[in-house]
């Protein structure tokens, strides 16, 4: 298995030279928090937890507490021994005005990668036909990848009424919208490289049951995020330059509590333009503090589950991804307080 996951980095380092690739800051797109990657992992219209800011910068904004969260995924191989490893820790605090701040890291590590001698031999059919061309399988030596990226996340929540006439009175419209910028560092084998990016987001959120009148709707979220907006340039110290494609989702959500106190069942939708054109599903029907989830992102299933007591809430994701299964697991503590309470 590290054979094929050493063909796949050193495969998008040989592809990363001649033009742009869809390989170039492929860490930023393994998702942040389990939850959110349960979900899909670009569920633009979610928001409610701290994990939404990736895809959607605009969902920090409708965060009134402050949060804490940490995850831990291995990633490829056993979970005791993976052959990578993918960390996240973010911190979301709430301002005086409506708005919010957060910081917050990925580590995506891989050790071990072997290096092999060149081949002997002009050709494959040389090294058949004699014995003292043929590699010995022997590694020169190893080295590693490390990925690590900082997210500095801004969102501000505006809240309108907007008059519907004499007969329906004023519907109470939710306007919140956010900003990221991201700063990459890679290190690969003797290169490095760094990165600057930016990422904007909007939503707007109103009430089914407000606009038509009815008991029996709920509440609709319409998003728009675009992500590397300015094809965010990876420099590395070969004074070679990536670029990373940029990412538009649009989003559509929809929260329905079929009258349960304790309980709702959540839908999303998401259009995903990168590479080519994707559409994304999720759904989270929760029931006082539990959460089961479902989603398809633009790797595959995604399968999760959510337990949360108090201030405090642990989250599991596992996804199917085309040659191994990922497991993620996150833990995040809400404050009683946020400063901008």
């Amino acid at each position: 298995m590290k054979k094929w996951l050493c063909f796949l980095l050193l495969t998008c380092v040989e592809r990363s030279i001649s033009d742009e690739t869809r390989y170039a800051g492929a860490s930023m797109e393994l998702g942040v928090g389990a939850r959110s990657i349960a979900l899909g992992g670009y569920a633009a219209a979610s928001y409610g937890s701290i994990d939404n800011f990736h895809c959607n910068p605009a969902a920090a904004a409708l965060l009134s507490r402050t949060v804490l969260s940490v995850m831990y995924a291995p990633s490829y191989g056993a979970v005791t021994d993976p052959l990578a490893v993918y960390h996240y820790c973010g911190f979301q605090a709430p301002l005086f005005g409506g708005a919010t701040v957060g910081v917050h890291w990925t580590r995506f590590f891989v050790d071990g990668i072997p290096i092999y001698p060149e081949l002997s031999g002009g050709s494959l059919a040389d090294r058949l036909n004699d014995s003292s061309l043929q590699p010995d399988g022997q590694a020169l030596g190893y080295f590693q990848d490390a990925e690590d990226v900082v997210y500095l996340s801004f969102g501000r929540a505006f809240r309108h009424l907007v008059p519907l006439g004499w007969l329906y009175g004023d519907l109470p419209v939710e306007i919140p919208v956010g900003i990221t910028i991201k700063i990459l560092r890679q290190s690969l084998h003797q290169n490095h490289a760094s990165a600057l990016g930016l990422d904007l987001g909007a939503m707007l959120n109103f009430s089914l049951e407000r606009l038509l009148d009815s008991d029996f709707l709920g509440k609709v979220s319409l998003a728009f995020s675009v992500l590397d907006i300015a094809r965010t340039p990876i420099l590395w110290n070969t004074r070679h330059e990536d670029r990373v494609q940029r990412t538009m989702l649009f989003g559509l959500g929809y929260a329905e509590d079929f009258g349960m106190r304790d309980g709702r069942v959540q839908l999303f939708y998401t259009q995903y333009r990168k590479y080519n054109t994707a559409h994304l599903a999720g759904m989270e029907a929760c029931y006082r503090g539990l959460a089961l989830r479902s989603g398809m992102g633009p790797q595959g299933w995604n399968l999760g589950a959510g337990l949360r007591w108090h201030g405090c809430a642990v989250d599991y994701a596992f996804s199917f991804l085309d040659f191994s299964q990922v497991h993620r697991l996150s833990c995040s503590f809400t404050f009683k307080r946020g400063a901008g309470e």
